[in-house]
């Protein structure tokens, strides 16, 4: 289930709850993704509010835009540089993204292990990607007022192993968006001292959002390691064999 394009540009854009959420989610942005001026970076899901910072910094900015969801022009209808796609099928040309933004896009998708299979595809060896999911232990998954609570939250096993059985490496995980989906000023002043405190004792259920960042990673073909470390070397000397054999390891 998709949550309406309607819906997140008004939370984003004409709340004060959805500005703050924002500003949040862009400092962990800063926190773990730096986007060079000669790479590519995609963006997936609804990104929009992160990705301005970057249309002057990065040679190539993209957005895309599930079906379900719906689209609009960013960042105006002569610049359009975002498409609306099948979240299975991205018309990117496989090994050319350096860098990948994912929001809003991992909870609502239909088929999360394809979703994630795309990303894989298109990102260069070493690629990063940086994945924001609402969390299942959280307070903002059980609310309502924002899109993160809707579709399907993870938890942090749940999320790390995900990554695991589609080739990422995991880099770094932080919990963010602490405390209370609430738009009163004077509930966020209070939470933001509850907050720093629970930042330090890492209480996962008053963390809203979890954000990892993780690498692509090209494995060694199975077979090939396996007479690698068996010193049975004459088998890695046999083409027919190692052709074909799988590019990546088949995760459990």
């Amino acid at each position: 289930m998709y949550f309406d394009i309607e819906d997140l540009t008004n939370f984003y854009f004409g709340t004060s709850l959805g500005n703050r959420t924002a500003h949040t989610l862009m400092e962990t942005v800063t926190h773990l993704f730096n986007c060079e001026k000669s790479e590519m970076l995609v963006g997936f899901g609804f990104t929009l509010p992160l990705l301005g910072k970057y249309l002057d910094k990065c040679v190539s900015t993209i957005s895309l835009m599930p079906r379900l969801q719906g689209s609009v022009a960013w960042p105006d209808s002569k610049k359009n540089i975002n498409l609306l796609i099948d979240e299975g099928y991205w018309p990117i040309e496989t090994e050319s993204v350096d860098r990948v933004l994912v929001l809003h896009g991992l909870e609502m998708s239909l088929n999360p292990h394809r979703m994630m299979s795309e990303i894989w595809r298109i990102l260069k060896p070493n690629g990063v990607m940086l994945i924001f999911v609402a969390n299942r232990t959280g307070f903002w998954a059980r609310s309502d007022k924002t899109p993160f609570g809707y579709g399907r939250p993870y938890s942090i096993n749940q999320i790390e192993n995900l990554l695991l059985q589609t080739q990422f490496e995991i880099n770094e995980s932080v919990l963010t968006l602490k405390g209370f989906p609430v738009s009163n000023n004077l509930s966020i002043n209070t939470t933001k001292i509850i907050n720093h405190l629970l930042n330090i004792a890492k209480v996962e259920v008053f963390s809203g959002v979890i954000a990892i960042r993780a690498s692509k990673v090209l494995f060694a073909p199975q077979k090939l390691r396996e007479h690698y470390f068996s010193f049975r070397v004459n088998k890695i000397l046999k083409p027919t064999r190692v052709a074909n054999t799988p590019r990546v390891k088949q995760w459990a």
